[in-house]
């Protein structure tokens, strides 16, 4: 990311995990290990220090089973 594309600040703090403040679940994206048990994948988040806003939201692991809510 070079640039925050709401104020164009390069100012930009990568690679930091979005969490909780009280240990009740974690939050990301849900997915199957192979014993069909539910995992989570942790958010990262790139943040424009000068605005406040969150330049990207990604996964590190991106090869997953991902669990996928039926309609």
């Amino acid at each position: 990311m070079d640039k925050c594309i709401y104020c164009n600040s390069q100012n930009i703090k990568t690679n930091i995990e979005v969490g909780q403040t009280a240990e009740v679940g974690a939050i990301g994206l849900v997915y199957r290990t192979k014993f069909l048990i539910n995992g989570v994948e942790a958010f990262y988040a790139d943040l424009c220090l000068d605005c406040g806003s969150i330049a990207r939201l990604y996964v590190k692991n991106r090869d997953r089973n991902w669990y996928v809510k039926r309609a």
